[in-house]
């Protein structure tokens, strides 16, 4: 009777220390899920302004891009214009010296040619040379007539090709003074195209020096994320030669890998593996992958069967998913777009399977996969 009475007490003791260690862990757990809720809220708004910063930086990097290739472009066409102008005004500059030179022999010619007919009038003034009248009156016979009038007609007759020669010389230069002042107002317009144009130079060149730092600025803001993405880059590595060389206690796939891969996307290659000159910071670097250009939302598939390691954000790749797939091999998928993700960590995937959709998520400047496949975590040519 006491044994089975203390057996009874021990029953309902155990009954409600069961019952109180449930309703105090009850609190604590649902505490632990609020808190890991509240810390992946925090995150995602952490993630979503990162994201902006990035899409405001590359939309900044594009258009100070183009505004200094506008301006480049500007300050060219301004620098053309001026050495056109310049052509136009060292061409006149070298016909009014012409101008002027044949200016000046007309004023010489006209001078001699007015001293000659000068010289002519004061002569037949001191000679009293007799009019036709005269000629005729005067003359003893026929004969002395004919040959006083033919010295006359002669004498008349140079002295006409003289005032010919004065008049046409006159009227050469007057046309010589009008071409001269010509040339000299279409001097000064030169002269002044010139000088706007050195204006207009001088403009063009303050924007583009203005455009330049801009971009500068923006080369310094994407060198940054190369060293980012770089960093990721050494940082995944690292993470796949431990989980690899760690066996599938570390969480590497079972399997082996089956000797070839899919094309995970129909995209072009944008951008191929290996070294290459960087198109805004002109530097050389290295690509540990391909971009293959596609369209947002576009599947992205699993190259071959393996087994996740990793799948969701990795820095300057985004959301990224990684599969090992066993005899050192793996594949990373970069730049996934949000919410696709149709795997999780540690699951097994088939070849061909559908694992996310294609963004532009971390370092990216449009939609497109970033597609790498590594040996032991070190980068080798995917295709």
């Amino acid at each position: 009777m006491h044994t089975h009475a203390r057996w009874s007490w021990l029953f309902i003791a155990a009954g409600l220390l069961t019952t109180g260690l449930v309703n105090w862990s009850g609190p604590a757990e649902a505490q632990s899920r609020s808190r890991l809720r509240a810390k992946k809220h925090t995150l995602d708004q952490r993630i979503e302004s990162a994201q902006s910063k990035l899409r405001n930086i590359k939309a900044v990097q594009r258009t100070q891009k183009n505004k200094l290739v506008d301006a480049q472009v500007q300050l060219d066409e301004a620098e053309t214009q001026l050495r056109r102008a310049t052509a136009r005004l060292n061409h006149t500059r070298a016909v009014l010296v012409e101008v002027k030179r044949d200016h000046k022999r007309a004023q010489n010619k006209h001078t001699v040619q007015k001293k000659r007919m000068e010289a002519r009038v004061l002569a037949q003034f001191e000679a009293g040379n007799p009019s036709y009248l005269e000629v005729v009156l005067d003359s003893a016979s026929f004969a002395d007539f004919a040959e006083r009038a033919e010295i006359t007609t002669t004498i008349a007759g140079h002295d006409q090709a003289l005032v010919q020669q004065l008049l046409a010389t006159r009227r050469s230069l007057a046309a010589q003074e009008a071409r001269v002042k010509a040339k000299e107002r279409e001097q000064a317009e030169a002269r002044a195209e010139v000088a706007r144009e050195k204006r207009n130079v001088a403009v063009k060149a303050e924007v583009a020096e203005v455009r330049l730092k801009q971009t500068n600025a923006s080369r310094a803001e994407v060198e940054r994320q190369l060293a980012e993405m770089e960093q990721a880059s050494a940082e995944i590595g690292a993470m796949l030669s431990r989980v690899q060389h760690g066996g599938t206690s570390a969480g590497a796939y079972s399997g082996s890998w089956g000797g070839s891969f899919l094309r995970p996307t129909p995209g072009y290659i944008s951008s191929p593996f290996g070294w290459r000159i960087h198109p805004i910071t002109r530097t050389r670097r290295f690509h540990d992958g391909v971009d293959l250009a596609c369209s947002g939302g576009t599947p992205i598939r699993a190259a071959d069967k393996g087994r996740v390691v990793h799948a969701g954000w990795w820095g300057a790749y985004g959301i990224a998913v990684i599969v090992d797939h066993g005899s050192g091999m793996s594949t990373l998928y970069g730049h996934c777009m949000r919410g696709s993700l149709r795997v999780s960590v540690g699951e097994t995937v088939s070849r061909g399977q559908v694992i996310a959709g294609v963004d532009s998520t971390g370092w990216s400047t449009g939609n497109h996969l970033h597609f790498s496949v590594r040996r032991y975590g070190t980068p080798i040519p995917p295709f």
